[in-house]
C-alpha cells in the first residue's frame, strides 16, 4: 500500500494535551473515522491497528478533518480469498507477552487478542475504544499492556459516563 504523508496532530496528542474532548467537537472526527473505515471495509481492507495515534487532524480552527493513517497492518480480503497468509508478529501487544498478534493493546478487540486476523468488526471495536479515549481522556482499560489485554478479554469497559459524568446515556449505549 502507498500512503500519502499527512501532517498534523494525532488524536492521541490532542487527548494528551487537552484531556477529554467535548462531544460536539469529537463527534465529527468520530464520524469521519467511521466513514473512512466504512470505505476501507467496502474495498475489502481491514485497518488492523486503528488507534488515536493513527488518526491525524488536518486543517485549521473549526475545519479540522480526521484522516486515518498507517495501514501498515491492513489485511486485504482479496489476499485472504487467494489463501495468502499474513503474519501478525509482535509490536506493542505482541511477542513480549507470548502472543502472536500486532496492534496497540488499548484498542485490540478480543478476537484479535485470541490470534484472529484484522477484520472489519475488530476495526469497529477499535473505533469504540478510540471514541472512549476522545470523550473521557482515558482508554477503556488501563495499566501495563498485559493487564490491558486481559481486561479486554475478561469484561466490558466501564461506562464512559463513569469516567466523565455528564456524557449522555446514548454515548454509553453506543460504546
Amino acid at each position: 500500500l502507498v500512503m500519502e504523508l499527512v501532517e498534523g496532530p494525532t488524536l492521541d496528542e490532542v487527548c494528551a494535551r487537552e484531556g477529554p474532548v467535548d462531544l460536539s467537537r469529537a463527534w465529527p472526527w468520530i464520524q469521519q473515522v467511521a466513514m473512512a473505515l466504512d470505505h476501507a471495509h467496502a474495498s475489502g481492507v481491514a485497518h488492523g491497528d486503528l488507534s488515536a495515534r493513527n488518526v491525524v487532524l488536518t486543517g485549521t480552527g473549526d475545519r479540522l478533518v480526521a484522516t486515518v493513517i498507517d495501514f501498515g497492518l491492513a489485511r486485504l480480503a482479496a489476499a485472504d480469498a487467494m489463501g495468502a497468509s499474513a503474519t501478525h508478529d509482535g509490536d506493542a501487544g505482541g511477542e513480549r507477552f507470548g502472543l502472536r498478534v500486532a496492534g496497540t493493546p488499548e484498542y485490540l478487540a478480543p478476537e484479535r487478542l485470541r490470534g484472529g486476523p484484522p477484520s472489519a468488526s475488530a476495526d469497529v471495536y477499535a473505533l469504540a475504544a478510540l471514541a472512549y479515549r476522545l470523550l473521557t481522556g482515558h482508554h477503556p482499560f488501563e495499566g501495563d499492556p498485559r493487564d490491558v489485554m486481559r481486561q479486554h478479554l475478561a469484561a466490558p469497559a466501564p461506562p464512559a459516563s463513569t469516567m466523565r459524568p455528564g456524557l449522555p446515556p446514548a454515548v454509553d449505549q453506543a460504546l
